[in-house]
């Protein structure tokens, strides 16, 4: 038989706990199963309601139904590790950035339970972000953390969660177009040390991702056939993929292989300062990108530039995407980028087509005995 009460309230002194005194807000309801004893706050101040509460507890425990009372005391904190366990077991390479989401889950979230997570709550969590100059971009990958958080609980056997509360995702309006071209990458790489030289090159031609380029080594290059292999595993995808490498790129990897071989003789890395494999090309390349005139631009762009540049060759779309890594279409078409020059040309090529489409009804009427009504021109 299950029991309504309100508990007393604690409070800490000279780090004990004692009574005050005073009773809880809230009704709690207590009820047993198989000796084990469950205890959660009605969240209400109405006993009636209390009774009501525990009455439906009580019946889904005779029904076998325990599931829902398991799922009250599951808190986001665990659901944080189980988060992480997810990223580890699948050995994804974007683990880092999830331990940085999970810290700041954990430090805002982590104290509830499931249960209690509202749509309220979350948008506090966007208020406080935003007032330490978030982006909105940036908040909603970190309310997307927390509802795979909530969605991994579900899937637990039995679920850990019963509920997924409204997220407030805001609509993003910061989606890059940059893109570069031909004299931009030229102007640039004239700024770039010699061996930032290689990962813009191979950046512009390819349209490979700057993780990938920065992890290359010469045994992946077939110089004599014009083609670079990337290996299983070591893609954002996790797939293998061949590059074929153009002119340009290619005489500039046959230049630093020279290089290389001559100095560092050892060095299994294409992409190297010194010899020793980098990790980071932000200030070099933040000075370069001033220096020419072109600050504000990323390394990202060159992706963007490559997936246009493939599309403008005629390469049809399934090679494009075998080369470039996608493997969505929407992801591919959103690197797709429209510049002004593409513009100015469409403009050109419609110019031309109604002069033709003029001069065609022109020679129609000439035939017919008419006038040039169209330029209005007196036959006579």
């Amino acid at each position: 038989m299950g029991t309504v009460y309100k508990p007393q309230q604690w409070k800490k002194e000279n780090g004990k706990y004692i009574r005050t005194g005073k009773e809880n807000k809230y009704w709690w309801i207590q009820y047993c199963k198989d000796g084990k004893v469950y205890r959660e706050s009605s969240k209400s101040t109405d006993f009636n309601y209390a009774k009501r509460l525990l009455k439906v507890k009580e019946g889904r425990l005779a029904e076998g139904r325990a599931v829902d009372i398991i799922a009250t005391k599951t808190r986001i904190e665990y659901l944080v590790e189980l988060y992480l366990k997810s990223y580890e077991v699948n050995h994804l390479k974007s683990i880092g950035r999830a331990e940085q989401l999970a810290e700041l889950i954990r430090k805002h979230f982590g104290h509830l339970r499931a249960v209690d997570l509202t749509t309220a709550e979350m948008w506090r969590y966007r208020e406080v972000r935003k007032a330490q100059k978030v982006m909105d971009s940036t908040i909603n990958r970190e309310l997307a953390a927390l509802r795979r958080m909530l969605k991994l609980g579900m899937q637990e056997d039995p679920p850990l969660v019963v509920r997924i509360p409204k997220f407030p995702i805001l609509k993003e309006d910061n989606v890059r177009i940059g893109f570069f071209e031909l004299e931009d990458f030229i102007r640039l790489k004239e700024k770039l040390p010699n061996h930032l030289k290689v990962v813009a090159t191979f950046a512009f031609y390819s349209g490979m991702r700057a993780g990938e380029i920065l992890g290359l080594r010469w045994d992946q290059v077939d110089l004599k056939n014009g083609t670079l292999r990337l290996e299983t595993g070591t893609t954002k995808s996790g797939e293998g993929r061949e590059i074929p490498l153009i002119k340009d790129l290619k005489d500039t990897l046959e230049w630093w292989e020279l290089e290389t071989r001559a100095a560092y003789p050892w060095c299994q890395w294409i992409c190297h300062y010194k010899g020793q494999k980098y990790q980071s090309y932000k200030r070099a390349w933040n000075t370069a990108t001033k220096n020419a005139g072109l600050t504000g631009k990323m390394m990202h762009d060159f992706r963007r530039t490559g997936v246009r540049n493939l599309i403008r060759a005629g390469v049809p779309q399934s090679v494009a995407m075998a080369i470039s890594g996608h493997k969505t279409d929407s992801v591919f078409r959103r690197y797709d980028i429209v510049s002004h020059t593409d513009i100015v040309q469409a403009g050109e090529k419609l110019t031309k087509y109604h002069e033709a489409m003029a001069a065609q009804a022109h020679q129609n009427r000439d035939k017919q005995g008419g006038s040039d009504i169209a330029h209005n021109i007196d036959p006579a």
